[in-house]
């Protein structure tokens, strides 16, 4: 359902009771609100950052992750995102990419959008090819499916590409929260927020054999090799979902797990490639599933 909103201009929800989702294509296709029943699983208390630039909620990160090589040339004062992003020391104009800053050409239907950018369109008199550095096309699609939200990206690049989630997830109680990743041989590792978390992790392919509504799903649509967390909260869970092994342009090659010392929320993000290494791929087609729970 499309509505207007005076902060994120045109928005389309997608869900029903269990799960509901809303997305702003003129704010780089970002999520910006995701509920599990009546409970909001995005940390709203970041609204006013994510408006200035794209520090809550729930951004994007492509056609590249910007943390190194190319450095567009812009003036400065038709982007305002850029003063803030100086005043937390961020040197690049477009921090994790130009995607979340623009807005995107949206098609949706009943219960999926589907949001596309190319490096021919234009923002304030630059095309997008232009501050990426390299041309490329992407469209990234957001559909429900069995109370979950499927994410799934396609980008293309004359150059290699990045692409992932960068999500702001409330952490209700910080003391409490955890976050339990599967490892090998049935283990599972458990990361409390005890302490500042910037660890980038290489997701393990484990191939679940739980049997609820979800898992099934998956396993009718073929999605295999796939690794999973599981954030628990006083409130609700949410498993994070992606694939961890095979077609290389299908694959998340790295989880960040992002949250400063006594914040409220967590970044939990599959991402196409490992951060300080460079991405290589020229091709992403990945999906990521957010199946959240309420309690």
């Amino acid at each position: 359902m499309w509505y207007k909103d005076k902060r994120f201009g045109k928005c389309y929800r997608i869900g029903d009771k269990r799960m509901s989702a809303v997305i702003a294509p003129e704010m780089g296709m970002s999520l910006i609100s995701f509920t599990a029943g009546d409970i909001q699983i995005l940390d709203f208390s970041r609204t006013d950052l994510f408006l200035k630039y794209r520090k809550g909620l729930g951004p994007l990160i492509l056609p590249h992750f910007n943390e190194e090589g190319f450095i567009p040339k812009v003036e400065e004062s038709i982007f305002p995102h850029i003063g803030y992003l100086k005043n937390d020391g961020v040197k690049h104009p477009f921090q994790h990419g130009i995607g979340r800053y623009v807005g995107w050409y949206p098609e949706a239907s009943e219960n999926t959008i589907t949001g596309f950018i190319e490096g021919s369109m234009e923002t304030n008199g630059y095309t997008f090819k232009e501050l990426a550095g390299f041309d490329f096309k992407a469209a990234v699609t957001y559909t429900v499916i069995e109370g979950a939200l499927e994410v799934h990206f396609s980008i293309d690049g004359e150059k290699p590409v990045a692409s992932g989630i960068h999500y702001y997830y409330n952490l209700v109680n910080r003391n409490t929260a955890k976050l339990e990743i599967p490892e090998s041989e049935g283990r599972v590792r458990t990361i409390e927020f005890n302490r500042s978390l910037n660890d980038v992790l290489k997701p393990i392919s484990v191939n679940s054999k739980r049997q609820d509504d979800f898992f099934k799903v998956l396993k009718e649509k073929h999605v295999k090799n796939y690794s999973y967390c599981t954030l628990k909260t006083d409130k609700y869970q949410l498993q994070t979902v992606f694939t961890a092994n095979g077609k290389p342009e299908d694959v998340f090659d790295s989880l960040v797990v992002f949250s400063p010392e006594n914040a409220g929320f967590v970044c939990i993000e599959p991402i196409s490639y490992i951060p300080g290494e460079g991405a290589v791929k020229k091709i992403n087609s990945g999906t990521i599933y957010l199946n959240p729970l309420s309690l």
